[in-house]
């Protein structure tokens, strides 16, 4: 007799078996019902965000296998929130190790999970999008004799289509016709494309083109945003320097009160931010060289996804493509 297929269950279903779990000894027990009533606020949250990832991993082709660790973690969890059904009110040794082990839980889904997952929803949609516009084109503007712009709007901008987050507005810059105002993300990453074959034979470099907001800017003087530039196919990590995204630059220094001095020195190299003749700020991402026989891809953008301090002010004008 053939054995039934083996049906490995989704991150989603494992997700669903934990929330269940949670909501049915939440009301058969009153001993851990806020903990409880934590981790199933918590859970809900996260459930839309894996309803996603399933999608756009499906779409892609990825491996399932990549949510496993996490999924061995949630079934932990299910067993853990069981046995707490189990624990007898008198025992206040197993009370409070079971309390606390539900609170690491809940603790882990909000920071270390939550990151994991939006780690993986960004990367997810930024690569549908990067399929889309390469394999459809990117309608460079040409607003002046060798300089060429990817606009913000064929940029991907992590949550840039969230109001909350970004805010869209049209402008009268030649160059830049729509403009995007960060509110506030810790999550920050903007990155563009182009093919090769999309401009002249000549050696460019590419430029982050920005403004800031009338309020001004914040949390960009806590931690340096990393600028890239990288052709596809070639050999190393591209080209990347660190920085403060200020005209001058502001390290957020800790100093140690006994020494009275720094502990934490700014990154190297810098990258420099300069003004424009337009009044604009300008970062430079890097250079590269079109004429050859491939047709390759170039990738740049400005990220920091590191230390996810809290940040906002800056207006996205576009990236600005010039000879050398």
């Amino acid at each position: 007799m053939v054995p039934p297929p083996i049906v490995l269950k989704t991150f989603g279903t494992v997700l669903g078996e934990l929330l269940a779990a949670v909501m049915k000894i939440r009301e058969e027990t009153a001993m851990f019902k806020r903990t409880l009533d934590a981790l199933q606020s918590t859970l809900m949250s996260l459930t839309p965000v894996i309803r996603d990832i399933e999608r756009l991993d499906g779409d892609l082709g990825r491996s399932k296998e990549e949510l496993e660790p996490l999924k061995k973690i949630t079934e932990d969890g299910t067993k853990l929130v069981y046995d707490c059904s189990k624990v007898q009110w008198f025992n206040c040794v197993s009370r409070c190790r079971s309390k606390a082990e539900l609170k690491i839980l809940n603790d882990w889904f909000r920071t270390d999970f939550n990151t994991i997952l939006t780690a993986h929803y960004v990367r997810d949609q930024k690569e549908i999008l990067r399929l889309k516009k390469l394999n459809q084109g990117i309608n460079l503007l040409h607003p002046q004799p060798g300089a060429y712009v990817v606009t913000a709007r064929d940029l991907y901008i992590a949550w840039g289509d969230t109001a909350l987050y970004w805010t869209w507005t049209p402008s009268t810059h030649p160059s830049f016709p729509e403009v995007a105002e960060l509110r506030s993300v810790c999550w920050l990453e903007i990155t563009g494309w182009i093919k090769t074959s999309s401009l002249p034979s000549n050696q460019y470099e590419a430029y982050f083109v920005f403004s800031k907001g009338g309020k001004g800017t914040f949390g960009f003087h806590k931690q340096p945003v990393e600028v890239s530039l990288k052709v596809v196919g070639e050999e190393g990590d591209g080209q990347k320097q660190a920085g403060y995204l200020e005209l001058e630059t502001r390290p957020n220094r800790t100093y140690n009160a006994a020494l009275t001095r720094p502990l934490i020195s700014k990154p190297e190299p810098m990258f420099e931010v300069k003004r424009r003749p337009d009044g604009l700020l300008e970062v430079k991402l890097g250079g590269f060289f079109t004429g050859g026989r491939e047709d390759k891809e170039v990738q740049m953008g400005v990220h920091e996804i590191k230390d996810l301090w809290w940040k906002g002010g800056i207006i996205v004008q576009g990236i600005e493509i010039r000879p050398k």
